[in-house]
């Protein structure tokens, strides 16, 4: 007998649970389906940075959603996301400064606690910070950090405590579409019927896509971090994150007075295949990143290199999601082409989704997402840098 559902997920990442749970929780029917295990792909090596300020004000507005989701996530959830609270500082160089400060006004309007800081009050607020080259910084206090494995275990319990089913180690092969609507899908084992499917793929969406007729942007890089300390000079108890399109580089504080350092230079990003992406991060790429942050933290001069590792991102050219109804087939719905968004964006992206499908729209301004901007596009520009978990460095482009 042919397995049925009102609704099937691919994709066990961060996105594809958040969708299946929204889904669940209006009695919905779903199967949540993933190749290998929940978070098995880049969810599980982000850096979870969650932060707000970007130069696309959708971007902005829907991360300050996501923001209020992530603080109040166990009274919704049931558990533990891991949010930690450090702040987060964006550099920028002397000649983008004007730019950064029309943002940050920009950003204040949406509602979003942020400030525009002298070079000397970026030093007050990190005291070993070299400051030679910068104008300025945009400083958000509210910003921090999740644990990416809690997150999505949070939300697959929750999934399921709403009579959801997590189908994991099952390749789905095929979306089964006739006459212009959804049939349901095709595994590596056996039929599924489902009236909706959503595609939260990541890096395999474009190959689901076509099995449609659809054709997803999305290109796959590889992408390291590394983790420090502690130095002999001891690191700041009150670390806060910190990125740098100039300098070429990002950090996040952790736990232990140690933090993690990922690149921003686009030659650090080079084209995987996600089925064979190394994960190993060598001495030399670890020590070139450290000895970036250093220009910038003195307490960085000399780290130790405790671990590092590398992942893959889905990118789009214009490096935002593509998130909406897939055209001319009804029933079918992407979610994919994050850009290193996907993790902050989550809890947004799947409550809009989710309501798409039930009540036929949402307010959230997701169709800003959607695939039909990319009607006319070159595969090279899909190549576009975006950077690990910043993407986004605003007023320092």
């Amino acid at each position: 007998m042919t397995a049925t559902a009102d609704a099937i997920v691919i994709g066990g990442g961060s996105t594809g649970c958040s969708i299946a749970y929204h889904l669940a929780s209006r009695g919905l029917k779903v199967l949540l389906m993933e190749r290998r295990h929940i978070a098995s792909g880049s969810t599980g090596s982000s850096p979870g940075i969650i932060r707000q300020y970007y130069s696309d004000p959708v971007v902005s507005l829907l991360a300050r959603e996501s923001l209020l989701c992530f603080q109040s996530w166990k009274e919704e959830l049931g558990g533990d996301c891991g949010f930690v609270r450090t702040g987060f500082l964006t550099g920028s160089s002397g000649i983008d400064t004007d730019r950064m400060v029309t943002n940050v006004q920009l950003r204040q309007r949406q509602g979003i606690r942020i400030e525009f800081l002298t070079p000397s009050e970026m030093q007050k607020l990190q005291p070993d910070m070299i400051t030679d080259g910068l104008g300025g910084g945009a400083y958000e206090p509210d910003a921090g950090y999740c644990d990416t494995v809690a997150t999505t275990s949070t939300l697959v319990a929750a999934f399921r405590r709403h009579g959801g089913t997590v189908i994991e180690g099952k390749s789905v092969t095929r979306i089964r579409v006739s006459g212009g609507r959804v049939l349901g899908v095709e595994t590596s084992m056996d039929i599924i019927d489902a009236p909706i499917v959503v595609n939260a793929a990541g890096p395999w969406a474009p190959q689901l896509a076509g099995t449609i007729g659809n054709q997803l942007p999305i290109h796959v890089s590889r992408h390291s971090v590394t983790m420090l300390g502690p130095t002999a000079r001891r690191m700041l108890d009150e670390q806060v994150g910190y990125a740098e399109l100039a300098a070429r580089f990002y950090l996040r504080p952790d736990q232990h007075n140690r933090c993690l350092v990922g690149s921003l230079d686009a030659g650090d990003s080079i084209e995987t295949d996600p089925d064979a992406c190394d994960p190993v991060v060598g001495c030399e790429t670890a020590a070139r990143y450290r000895d970036r942050a250093a220009t910038r933290f003195r307490r960085l001069v000399g780290a130790p290199i405790r671990y590092g590792w590398a992942s893959f991102f889905d990118d789009t050219p214009d490096g935002n999601p593509i998130v909406g109804q897939d055209p001319g087939v009804s029933g079918s719905f992407v979610a994919a082409g994050m850009s290193g968004h996907g993790f902050k964006l989550c809890p947004v992206l799947g409550r809009g989704i989710a309501e798409m499908i039930v009540l036929g729209r949402t307010e959230l301004p997701i169709e800003h997402f959607s695939l039909g901007r990319f009607s006319k596009y070159d595969r090279s520009d899909s190549r576009k840098q975006t950077g690990a978990d910043v993407p986004d460095v605003s007023g320092s482009e």
